[in-house]
């Protein structure tokens, strides 16, 4: 039998045979291969000999494993193996090929894997390059050899080899095998490790949390993030090592620790250290193979006030008392310690390198011989997969490196490198002072403390509340102030009602510096009581009726009111005089005070002066432009401070408050249609509550119809923004806001628009953006020191919104209410909620730092229930808490324990109680009995993880109208990957998604690769997923005209061609489009060449030729059979880098386009860049004649599509046909019947203004660039376009009007527009997939009554644009192909339009950036276009075909460029400048315009059929007439 021993695992072996057979199918779990390189003559015989003496002399190399039918898993051994040992000859290929060939090499190696029985677990490749040059590919399975073991086998393999080339036996000394370290390792005291494990991890109850960016089931997939730190660093922390007397590895692992305590938020970290593990007990260890390392869990308190240097000593001592135990599997560690079975001991990793001293596997040190042929090896490469979130690599050289490898499932890039840029802050702070405490170690950079320094914004706002309304009152005495049911009260009733209650209360006491309780069920009444009591110069406390009396008794109690407002009270009311009582109202006096729960058990009241509602509103007016049009709801107990916003909202702007019974409110589906029928535009919501909403919208969509609403407010509690995405996406028009807030510091605190890019990221907490910007929010640690990005705090809010404290309660005042360490003279409120900023600066809610909670906006104390329940004769002990894991979200549940006797407890009876005692609010959703007690942890603490979950109830809760048949289905899918959405429903707007003409191309193309007959003119027509969905066709693309062979033969010029051959263009050949990519490493670059090959044979335009016919003194064009060029090259660039590398690039490429060749072609080059162990580079440059950004698109797609060897879309109507019918409908009658429209757009042209008389030249050309941010560019794609119904290009238009207009002193302007001209003359046209090019321009005298109103800007040009026939396909016709008619008026008419110069400015929209990444996984990223070279050939002299060209096009990060191109030969550089920015300008202002609650207005291009002008139109609008549309 050919097994040799058998023996247990290694602790690390076990772990590593778990996490591999735990691992999803080619995960690559604890998989490593060397890649080295070998210089000079090689004997493969002889390293083949080596490697096979060298794996004998090492059991471990030729082990397996076996853990099936055993009842643990074992380690066999095999007496004898054959070595994997394959020779490769690659000399025949160059540089390049053979990096593909390697990279292929290597990936075909990982993904055959091994079979972990079937040893040996190992393989060797070794590759003749050539010319003496030679690689070795060693590839293993890492539970066999640690990185100490890794030289010693090479050097090892290296020495054999040289005693076999000289013909001597190798002389290798003896070994010891590593059956002696695993029997070592069994005879270690298990049960005095067990006992130190027990005792050094007691009370260390969960694993350190990392600040992840979403909860990852796996972490299978990892990258890489590295820094070095600087000499002088690196030196400083040798020397701070050396004067604690401790290894530099000590110094890391306390900087590490640190980081882990600070954005954790605890003190007590545990965090896994690798260990090398060989015992120094073994002889000869340090020549052993195998793998010995363990890892352990280092374990540290961080003590702020211990200096640095006694804390490293400290963790030294510590980690000499653990290698006494470092032999203990890690499994058993766990049982000992308090961790919950099956959970993590931790979830991040240190690791040292640490091999042996003369050798490192990444630079092995060549075999000294004196003959020069002997040849050295070098490692090149490695790679090793492991299966830990977070992972810090430490290589000790001259300089500190400090790698994270972290999972991508886990992780955001921008997170990681926030941990190593603190890593490194901290590192170096104690490397310039390690005199430094462990507290007084940086949190912060510079840059981030410069976010402390806030203005002063603690000013009180001027006036009162009572003004204000009384101000709104004079303005509109008639308009509608409040209403609740039938009841509607005007501003002049409200204020009335309001007075006499005044009066009244004035007789009762009330006055400046008192009270008065408001206890009235919802109605207009408690709004009139609450304005009545602030004209009184009191304070109103609002007290909910439903409240148990011992409540209400309690709170009357506490706040002293000199009166109580009930429904009696305001009867009495009504015969007191309606005027004002005249009194003057301070903004410093008390406006109301609020109580919140209380952690002591009793309730708190919070006073907030007028000038704290006032700056509220102020101070968001920017974001939500109040005004009198607006209707809120008052959906919240005005006890909750919510109803603050929602009732002052409306009545300080002049807009009307809708008070929600309370019986509505309870009710989604009644709820939802008051919010219809009373046209609400403001509505605020707890979370909890619309999830309600959005619920009964799903089950009943009619209710969302005719929804007016501008805001979605949320506040109260933490929001799931996932959970709103598909109500976003229904509702595109509403703006979504979430708004942290507490009612200690004026109901808001924060501003986050949930907009598509909030709610499609993973979060791990609730996101809750920016301050108010006269509020700080500062997040601060135990000791008032800010915390850094995305370390855990606890936020403290100053400014203008902080209330003066609590009613009747100095002490509790005192301590919640801090003077600001930053800033003298102010203060901060301490909230008690826990956050982390994240590196863009936004604020992530992360809970409360007590066990307080929230729940459905009210704040609850769990201690204050559990207070009462303990009250119950029954219930011995009890604990609440709030849970999130049951299906209805964060629900409050009570665990009871029963007191003595059998009786039990009743839950109903002690619900009953609790009724008796609490608000609604605090009523827990679900108890729990707990016969045997409380669970406790071994330090006699409350175990709550040991709480059981009670019984859940379903929900089901869809977000968004979902596609309901297969063809909207399909369809979604599409829209999903075109705009590069997560979701799309489907009455989803096409143009609101952001959408465009451009996009439409690509919806038609995947509809009809899809099997589904959609045309383009129906994606404009019927723009959401269901309308169109309703017109479109089963079929493939067959149905359209379209030969599916290839095309040869004589194509028709085209008019955009006709341009091209009108200009003055010295290099014709030299006109291209190009682009630069980096491709995977492990391209084939024979896959590569046939997929270009497929794409020339499918791509008909790809083989056009075009050459001048003296004899017929014109152009002529046609499509080759076949391409004869070779137009795939490959260039060597290894060894290139920076600057060297960018110049040979281009060079290289300004070749391959000066290659291009009209007449005999090829009219597209591709040139693949080897980079040697880089990956490569592919540029590609095709003549812009057969090229457009369409046609780009879909090259690149296809390319990867080819490459992948899979059948590309079928083709689409051919370029030669569409060329064909152009010339059908040149001469047709409807082309003549658009000449008088064209005529009349070049009438309007009139000479720009010019700064100097000089040549229009080419050569030179300048540009000026401005930019719209990402979230403006969002906007002009998606919501602008709602209220006039507009696209894209009409806004742009519009602002380009204004712009020319002003600037010419007119309110006109005359503009060449460049479209993508691909407009289907015919039922059976489809040029979706049909490469060419097929660009239109023409001509647009732009006009509008007034250049400042932005309604009327835009809709003059929208209706203009409208108007255009055929979207100005007759234009290119007309000027370039129409034969010229014998009569003579047509003649004369159509030579006048030919000879009419162009209008002198030409805009082109070319959408967003084409990206080519990700295409059949061939492309990575892309490149400066700048590399491909020069895409034009020298324009010296060449005339320019506009003054001005003006490019829009939005970038890969969502910005929106902006480029004016001129000649500085007619205008000035500051002129243009200040024209792209009015431009710039133009359209922010139009865009906030679309945003405004005024903007909108329909126009006749709305409905085609009524054949309305739009006095009529606006007309019937108004008398309310309704226009049927067909």
């Amino acid at each position: 039998m050919n097994v040799e021993d058998m023996y247990p695992l290694a602790p690390v072996q076990q772990g590593m045979l778990f996490h591999v057979l735990q691992a999803p199918a080619g995960a690559g779990v604890y998989w490593a291969q060397g890649l080295y390189e070998f210089t000079g003559e090689m004997d493969t015989a002889a390293l083949r000999q080596a490697w096979e003496l060298v794996v004998a002399r090492h059991p471990v190399l030729r082990t397996g494993f076996v853990w099936e039918e055993v009842d643990e898993p074992h380690q066999v051994v095999m007496s004898e193996v054959t070595v994997p040992f394959e020779v490769l000859d690659w000399s025949a290929s160059d540089d390049g090929e053979q990096s593909e060939l390697r990279a292929a090499l290597l990936r075909e190696d990982r993904e055959r894997g091994f079979d972990l029985a079937a040893p040996p677990l190992l393989r060797v490749y070794v590759i003749d390059r050539g010319a003496g040059r030679w690689w070795m590919v060693w590839g293993l399975f890492q539970g066999l050899c640690d990185g100490w073991s890794l030289p010693v086998v090479l050097g090892e393999i290296q020495a054999a080899y040289e005693c076999l080339l000289r013909g001597e036996r190798p002389a290798l000394g003896p070994v010891r095998p590593y059956r002696d370290f695993i029997e070592w390792l069994s005879a270690q005291d298990r049960d005095a490790a067990r006992e130190f494990w027990q005792k050094y991890l007691g009370g260390f109850e969960a694993a350190t949390p990392l600040p992840v960016d979403r909860v990852a089931p796996g972490h299978w997939e990892h990258e890489r993030r590295r820094i070095e730190l600087s000499e002088e660093a690196t030196q400083g922390l040798q020397g701070v090592a050396r004067r604690a007397r401790v290894t530099l590895s000590t110094v890391v692992q306390a900087g590490w620790a640190l980081l882990l305590s600070r954005f954790s938020g605890q003190d007590d970290v545990v965090f896994g250290l690798t260990v090398s593990g060989r015992p120094a007990q073994l002889s000869g260890m340090e020549s052993m193979v195998g793998l010995f390392i363990n890892t352990l869990p280092l374990r540290t308190d961080v003590r702020p006030g211990e200096s640095f240097l006694d804390w490293l000593r400290r963790l030294q001592d510590v980690q000499l008392e653990m290698q006494r135990f470092d032999y203990t599997p890690l499994t058993e560690i766990q049982k000992a310690s308090e961790i919950t079975a099956g959970t993590s001991l931790f979830d991040t990793i240190l690791v040292v390198g640490n091999y042996p001293s003369e050798q490192k596997p990444d630079q092995l040190t060549p075999v000294e011989d004196d003959d020069e042929d002997a040849g050295v090896l070098t490692g090149l490469d490695s790679i090793e997969e492991g299966n830990y979130p977070l992972m810090l690599v430490v290589d000790l050289e001259e300089r500190l490196g400090l790698a994270v490898e972290y999972s991508t499932a886990a992780f955001d890039e921008p997170t990681v490198d926030v941990l190593l840029d603190h890593l490194e802050l901290m590192l170096n702070a104690v490397a310039a002072d390690p005199e430094l405490t462990v507290g007084d170690i940086p949190l912060l950079s510079e840059a981030e403390l410069g976010v402390l320094e806030t203005p002063d914004t603690e000013e009180l706002a001027e006036g009162s509340i009572v003004e204000s309304f009384e101000e709104r009152v004079r303005w509109s005495p008639d308009a509608v102030a409040a209403v609740c049911g039938d009841e509607r009260l005007t501003y002049r009733e409200l204020d009335e009602r309001a007075d006499r209650l005044a009066h009244l209360l004035r007789e009762r006491g009330a006055g400046a510096g008192s009270l008065v309780a408001v206890s009235l069920p919802r109605s207009v009444d408690l709004i009139a009581a609450m304005v009545g009591v602030l004209k009184t110069g009191a304070g109103y406390v609002p007290v909910d009726p439903s409240y148990p009396a011992d409540r209400i008794q309690w709170l009357l109690a506490d706040a002293a009111p000199v009166a109580v407002v009930d429904e009696d009270l305001m009867r009495e009311s009504r015969d007191h005089p309606a005027e004002r009582p005249g009194i003057s109202v301070d903004a410093a006096q008390t406006a109301y005070v609020i109580y919140t729960s209380g952690s002591t058990g009793r309730p708190k009241g919070v006073a907030i002066p007028h000038a704290n509602v006032l700056r509220l509103f102020s101070r968001t007016d920017k974001w939500f432009e109040y005004g009198p049009d607006d209707v809120w709801t008052m959906f919240h107990s005005a006890s909750f401070d919510f109803s603050v916003w929602e009732i002052w909202g409306p009545l300080l702007h002049g807009g009307r408050v809708v008070v929600v019974p309370f019986e509505v409110s309870r009710s989604p589906e009644r709820f939802a249609r008051l919010l219809r029928d009373e046209g609400v535009t403001v509505l605020s919501q707890t979370p909890s509550a619309f999830y309600q909403l959005t619920a009964a919208h799903d089950d009943d969509p009619g209710l969302a119809d005719g929804l007016a609403l501008r805001w979605v407010v949320f506040g109260g509690e933490a929001l799931d923004v996932a959970r709103v995405a598909g109500w976003q996406t229904a509702h595109p028009q509403v703006g979504l806001i979430n708004m942290y807030g507490i009612t200690e510091t004026t109901v808001h605190v924060t501003y986050l628009p949930v907009d598509e890019a909030i709610t499609a990221r993973g979060w791990r907490a609730s996101p809750i953006g920016e301050p108010i910007d006269d509020l700080t929010v500062l997040v601060l640690d135990e000791q008032l020191r800010p915390v850094g990005p995305g370390m855990p705090g606890e936020m403290y809010v100053g400014g203008g919104g902080v209330a003066r404290g609590y009613v009747n309660r100095p002490a509790l005042t005192a301590e919640r209410f801090v003077a600001d360490p930053f800033h003298s003279g102010r203060r901060l409120y301490r909230t008690g909620d826990r956050a982390r900023r994240r590196p863009d600066g936004r604020l992530e809610y992360l809970g409360r730092v007590d066990e307080q909670v929230k729940i459905r906006g009210f704040r609850i104390e769990p201690g204050e229930i559990q207070a009462v329940l303990t009250d119950h004769p029954a219930v011995r002990d009890a604990v609440v808490m709030a849970r999130e894991d049951g299906p209805g979200g964060k629900r409050l549940v009570a665990y009871l324990v029963p007191g003595s006797g059998d009786t039990g407890i009743d839950v109903a009876g002690v619900r009953e109680f609790l009724r008796d005692r609490l608000p609604g609010y605090m009523i827990p959703a679900a108890f729990v009995v707990l016969d045997d007690g409380l669970p406790l942890t071994a330090n006699g603490k409350l175990d709550r993880r040991a709480l059981p979950a009670p019984d859940g109830v379903a929900e089901v809760a869809t977000e968004y109208i979902a596609p309901r048949t297969d063809t909207e289905r399909a369809l979604a899918e599409i829209w999903q990957q075109v705009l590069g959405l997560e979701r799309v429903g489907a009455e989803d707007n096409f143009f609101e998604l952001g959408g465009d003409s451009i996009l439409s191309l690509q919806i038609v193309a995947r509809a009809r690769a899809a099997g589904l007959r959609v045309e383009i003119a129906d994606v404009f027509a019927r723009q959401t997923v269901a309308a169109l969905a309703a017109v479109t066709q089963e079929g493939d693309a067959s149905q359209a005209s379209a030969e599916q062979g290839p095309i040869s033969g004589a194509v028709p010029l085209t008019p955009i061609q006709h341009w091209f051959l009108g200009q003055d263009i010295g290099e014709r050949d030299h006109w291209n489009w190009s682009g630069m990519f980096e491709l995977g490493a492990d391209v084939d670059r024979a896959a590569l060449g046939r997929a270009f090959d497929v794409l020339i044979a499918h791509h008909d335009a790809l083989r056009m030729r075009l050459a001048f016919d003296p004899a017929q003194n014109r152009w002529e064009q046609h499509n080759a059979d076949a391409e004869p060029h070779q137009v795939v090259s490959t260039f060597d660039v290894s060894g290139l880098h920076g600057e060297a590398l960018g110049e040979a690039v281009t060079a290289r490429m300004a070749e391959a386009q000066t290659s291009i060749d009209l007449a005999d072609g090829p009219q597209i080059r591709a040139v693949l860049f080897d980079r040697g162990a880089e990956p490569p580079w592919l540029g590609i440059t095709v003549h812009h004649f057969v090229m457009d950004g369409v046609s780009w698109s879909v090259l690149l797609e296809d390319l990867g599509t080819a490459y992948q060897d899979q059948v590309l879309g079928q083709k689409t109507t051919s370029f030669q046909t569409w060329a064909e019918q152009l010339h059908q409908h040149a001469d047709a009658a409807s082309t003549w019947d658009e000449l008088p429209f064209w005529q009349e757009q070049l009438d309007l042209r009139r000479p720009l203004p010019a700064d100097q008389d000089g040549p229009n030249t080419e050569d030179s050309t300048r540009s000026v660039r401005v930019e719209l941010d990402a979230e403006s560019a969002a906007a002009l794609q998606t919501r602008v376009h709602r209220p006039y119904r507009t696209q894209i290009n009409d806004i742009f238009l519009a602002g380009l009007l204004r712009v020319l207009g002003r600037w010419s002193g007119t309110t006109t302007a005359a503009i060449d527009f460049e479209s993508h001209g691909r407009e289907a003359l015919g039922e059976d046209t489809d040029l979706s997939r049909t490469v060419g090019w097929f660009t239109s321009i023409y001509p647009l005298a732009l006009s509008a009554p007034g250049l400042d109103d932005p309604g009327q800007l835009i809709t003059s040009v929208k209706e203009h644009l409208r108007g255009v026939p055929r979207r100005g396909i007759g234009y290119g016709l007309l000027r370039h192909i129409t034969p010229e008619p014998d009569e003579g008026e047509r003649r004369e008419r159509l030579r006048a339009l030919r000879e009419r110069p162009a209008p002198q400015v030409l805009f082109n929209y070319m959408g967003a950036t084409v990206s080519a990444e990700g295409r059949g996984g061939l492309v990575t990223r892309q490149l400066d276009g700048d590399l491909a070279g020069p895409r034009t050939g020298p324009e010296t002299g060449r005339r320019r075909s506009h003054l001005l060209q003006v490019e829009a096009f939005q970038a890969e990060d969502g910005r929106l460029v902006l480029e004016w191109e001129y000649s500085p030969h007619v205008h000035h550089a500051s002129t243009v400048e200040r024209l792209a920015a009015e431009y710039a300008a133009a359209l922010r202002e139009l865009i906030e315009h679309c945003l405004s609650p005024d903007a909108g207005r329909l126009t006749p291009s709305d409905f085609p059929l009524a054949a309305l002008d739009q006095n009529t139109l606006d007309a019937l609008i108004r008398g309310g007439g309704k226009i049927q549309n067909g």
